[in-house]
């Protein structure tokens, strides 16, 4: 859906797409009441007879229009009346309000259109009737009482306004002799005040003159004075034309830039000079250390050869050891074998056992003889040691005792070995790197030689454009030259001054060149001198003139002040000479509309009084008619009971007494479980009742009219947190169940967050717009 405004308030030629929630966020005077309006113009057929057709046409153009497409259901003839009482809850009131100007008929019809299925239902009647019988608080009654009596003081306020201006004007003719007598008192004062400023101006006049012969007689000798200092200004401009002392300046100090890079690269020089001298000293120290070193290389690598050699072939020593385990075996079977053979011969036994014995004996024989020994060598450590000792004494001397070993074995010689290479090595290293230094400064001392003999033609190059220029502007020196020049300047200034001062006078008079200045000045001179003014204008007649001013200002704001007053005076008195019997009678006119105003009002305020006080009659018999309303209340406590229990769940809830309320006064239980009547809830527990209320009657009268709308401006603002967000839960429950489609406008962004975020949870179409 769409909403397409042309001329509708702020809203000239726009659209706003609508779902099935609709939120329109903005701050004050941003176009919410408008867009309000502007959909409910759409879905209804508004007469311009009504109160709420007279306001659209008061506050938007009669060629306005708004409409919502697609609108399957068309244009409803609901009254707005019943619509703004049932879908919509404006400027956050969820209370029903009542239009008087519709008069008892439409009354009657909204009360049969009302929450009741039958039709009628006396105990809202009887509320209706209270509630436009309210002498005080927000209802329309009390509202209507308040203007009444505001009226009435303000007519009453007019009449008394009006009938002073009465008497006033009847006592007026009485006051015109004293009012003549003070005018001619008036007209006294100011006759010596006028001789005086006479006097003072005469004086003003004559010291102008003086003042102005004065300053012509010194814009003339200006003249002349320029004049005579035109030539001299013209050699001046020239000589700075030239711009001498910018370039002989910007020379003399390249000259010394130049001296100083010279100082410098020559400091430069020698450092580098004498740093080469130390280098060449220190690689020819280098080179004698590195043919020495080098010269012990060959003797070395024969040392190492007889090490490696020496571990290659180490010398060895041979003996034999007995070996026990094998003569103890050996003596078991020589022992074993005499044993048998000498039993044998005691005894006649096997010749097979005497060999037996023969065996045993010649094995143990053989074990002694060919395994009793083991041949065994082992390195001869003292000569090894003998060696190393010779190779470690051969080494320090051929390095002349530089390189020692710290042990006198094959690793202690290793590295001392390794020692000598790594010396060999960074001895070399220095050389080069020395050698590479050498080289560098070397080339950096031919560099600032070229630069100096560069710097020395430079130098002389511009020695020479100084002298031309100081030849060519007539100067010996800098200082000579800056002479002139500051007197040139001088000169210039001055007659720059002089000039400037005389254009301003050119310029005031509007004269076009310096010869008309002096000729019309001349000819003024003239005539004053003919005049016979004195032109000897002192600092005395300045301080002279400025008090007469001061004196002459005193006395025009004394005469202004008195002539004020008589103006006034005389202005009062042609007032009351010229007032005719018809303005009088047009005074009189208004008195008696004043009068006739006064009465009509206070005659409305009586009657509304009186209407207040039938509604409180007829309220008090729907009263009594309200006594077997029961089974129709039935139904509807019945639907209040679910939806008040939908919105408030859980230990917050707010326990209704639903019975009580076919009862005068209802009650509910608060948090604490104790039962209160209503009125001393709080406003949110009664807000969030209402707000149930609202729907139940909105759902009952939609099903009639066919209008799925809800409209609700700032519905929840007396609400807190918690039940601001079970109110909107409840509410996008019931669009969403009844398809119904919601419009919620509000500045405030916390709830714009919360309908927009529940909305989405439970897969409405929601769309927001942000007004401003």
């Amino acid at each position: 859906m769409e909403l397409s405004l042309k001329k509708f308030g702020i809203f000239r030629d726009q659209k706003f797409p609508l779902g099935q929630v609709t939120v329109f966020l903005g701050q004050n005077e941003t176009g919410k009441t408008t867009l309000f309006d502007s959909i409910v113009s759409s879905l209804l057929k508004i007469s311009g007879a009504t109160a709420y057709g007279k306001k659209l046409n008061a506050r938007y153009e009669k060629d306005r229009e708004a409409k919502i497409e697609p609108n399957p259901a068309g244009i409803s003839s609901l009254p707005a009346f019943s619509f703004l009482n049932s879908h919509a809850v404006r400027e956050g009131n969820i209370g029903i309000v009542m239009d008087e100007a519709k008069g008892k008929k439409e009354m009657l019809d909204a009360v049969q259109k009302s929450l009741f299925d039958s039709g009628f239902d006396a105990k809202y009647l009887r509320q209706k009737c209270l509630e436009n019988a309210e002498r005080t608080g927000a209802r329309k009654s009390a509202r209507d009482l308040k203007a009444a009596n505001t009226w009435k003081e303000q007519k009453n306020a007019e009449f008394q306004t009006v009938d002073s201006e009465r008497k006033r004007i009847i006592q007026t003719w009485s006051s015109l002799p004293q009012l003549e007598e003070k005018r001619k008192k008036y007209v006294q004062k100011m006759e010596p005040i006028d001789s005086k400023v006479e006097e003072i101006n005469s004086r003003l006049a004559i010291l102008d003159q003086s003042e102005k012969y004065s300053y012509l007689d010194q814009v003339y000798s200006l003249a002349l004075e320029r004049e005579e200092k035109e030539k001299a200004a013209s050699l001046s401009a020239k000589l700075l034309e030239k711009n001498s002392e910018k370039q002989i300046t910007s020379l003399s100090d390249q000259i010394k830039e130049i001296q100083l890079k010279w100082k410098n690269q020559s400091e430069t020089l020698v450092s580098l000079q004498s740093q080469v001298g130390t280098s060449n000293q220190n690689k020819q120290e280098l080179d004698e250390k590195e043919k020495k070193i080098a010269g012990w290389e060959t003797k070395i690598k024969s040392l190492e050869k007889k090490l490696d050699d020496l571990f290659e072939n180490l010398p060895q020593l041979y003996y034999e050891v007995w070996q026990k385990q094998i003569l103890a075996i050996a003596g078991i079977l020589f022992v074993s074998g005499l044993s048998l053979s000498w039993f044998l011969q005691s005894e006649t036994h096997s010749r097979y056992l005497g060999f037996l014995g023969i065996v045993l004996i010649g094995a143990g024989s053989f074990l002694i003889f060919w395994k009793g020994k083991e041949k065994r060598f082992e390195k001869d450590e003292t000569k090894i040691k003998s060696e190393m000792v010779s190779l470690s004494e051969e080494l320090i001397l051929l390095s002349e005792g530089e390189i020692r070993p710290l042990l006198v074995s094959r690793d202690g010689l290793r590295e001392a070995f390794k020692t000598y290479y790594q010396k060999l090595t960074e001895v070399r290293s220095k050389s080069s790197s020395l050698l590479s230094d050498l080289e560098k400064k070397k080339a950096e001392i031919s560099d600032l030689s070229q630069n100096q003999t560069h710097l020395q033609s430079e130098k002389i190059e511009r020695e020479n454009s100084l002298r031309s220029l100081l030849s060519e502007s007539g100067s010996s020196s800098l200082e000579e030259l800056r002479e002139k020049l500051s007197s040139a300047k001088a000169v210039l200034q001055e007659f720059e001054s002089i000039e400037s001062r005389l254009k301003k006078v050119m310029e005031d008079n509007g004269w076009s060149s310096f010869d008309e200045l002096r000729r019309r000045v001349k000819d003024e001179l003239e005539s004053y001198q003919k005049l016979g003014i004195s032109k000897t204008f002192t600092p005395a007649h300045k301080t002279e003139k400025q008090n007469l001013k001061s004196d002459l200002g005193y006395l025009l704001q004394e005469k202004e002040s008195l002539s004020k007053e008589r103006g006034e005076l005389e202005k009062e008195i042609h007032t009351v000479s010229v007032r005719s019997t018809e303005q009088l009678n047009q005074v009189l006119k208004q008195w008696e509309k004043g009068m006739f105003d006064f009465s009509q009002a206070e005659s409305s305020l009586k009657e509304l009084e009186k209407n207040i006080e039938a509604y409180q009659i007829l309220g008090d018999v729907f009263a009594e008619m309200d006594a077997g309303s029961e089974d129709e209340m039935s139904s509807l406590v019945q639907s209040l009971s679910s939806k008040w229990n939908g919105i408030l769940t859980g230990s917050e809830i707010r326990k209704i007494d639903w019975n009580s309320l076919s009862e005068d006064v209802p009650k509910a239980a608060d948090k604490a479980g104790q039962v209160r009547e209503f009125d001393h809830l709080s406003t949110g527990t009664k807000e969030l009742l209402f707000f149930a209320m609202r729907l139940e009657y909105a759902l009952r009268v939609g099903r009639e009219s066919h209008l799925p709308w809800l409209l609700l401006d700032e519905p929840f603002r007396h609400m807190d947190v918690s039940r601001t967000e079970s109110a909107v839960r409840y509410t996008l429950d019931f669009l969403k169940k009844e398809n119904w489609n919601g419009v919620f406008f509000t500045f405030d962004e916390s709830l714009s967050k919360c309908i927009t975020e529940n909305a989405g949870s439970k897969d409405m179409k929601c769309i927001l717009h942000k007004l401003g």
